[in-house]
């Protein structure tokens, strides 16, 4: 039986978990500058791109994180990753966007007998580690100057998408229909 992968040699939180607890102290500038560097360094971040979006659409800039919703949806398909694409369709809801089109979007990924979907099973999204930022924006960006820079990230993601179609998508229980 092989040995278990080993742990993280740092009891640091990674980027998502500190953005994440920085939001709930209701340091949303604090968070993005955080969550916006992570998707800088990596725009195709399914999970950086939802809390980009929401934060985003929290500090005013509604239609920049609804556009990032609609990009994190097709994002997280793409990686495998159900959840985060409907709860990206949740949030662009709750923003007051339509989010039939990326409900059907998963539809149409996850059903099944999809061209989409693998042989693969279902894993949970890989946890962040080393390849993280370090570091978040610098303090000087606050105000717009942050927002513009997070929806600049926001575009890089949706510039990063994937131009064809998955065809390994995980399976998903819950969509079986026999």
């Amino acid at each position: 039986m092989a040995a278990p992968p080993p742990l993280p040699t740092t009891n640091q939180p990674n980027v998502i978990d500190r953005a994440i607890a920085l939001a709930c102290a209701g340091k949303l500038e604090e968070a993005l500058r955080w969550v916006a560097a992570e998707l800088n360094r990596d725009p195709t971040g399914s999970v950086a791109a939802l809390l980009t979006a929401r934060w985003v659409a929290e500090l005013g800039r509604e239609e920049a994180g609804l556009a990032g919703f609609e990009t994190c949806v097709t994002r997280a398909i793409a990686a495998g990753q159900l959840p985060v694409a409907v709860a990206a369709c949740a949030e662009l809801r709750r923003f007051g966007g339509d989010a039939s089109k990326c409900y059907l979007q998963i539809a149409k990924a996850y059903a099944e007998g999809s061209q989409s979907l693998g042989d693969r099973a279902m894993e949970p999204p890989a946890l962040g580690g080393g390849q993280e930022v370090e570091q978040p924006l610098p303090d000087s960006f606050h105000g717009d100057l942050l927002l513009d820079e997070a929806a600049d990230a926001l575009s890089a993601a949706l510039q990063a998408l994937p131009k064809e179609a998955p065809s390994d998508l995980p399976q998903q229980p819950l969509l079986r229909c026999r």
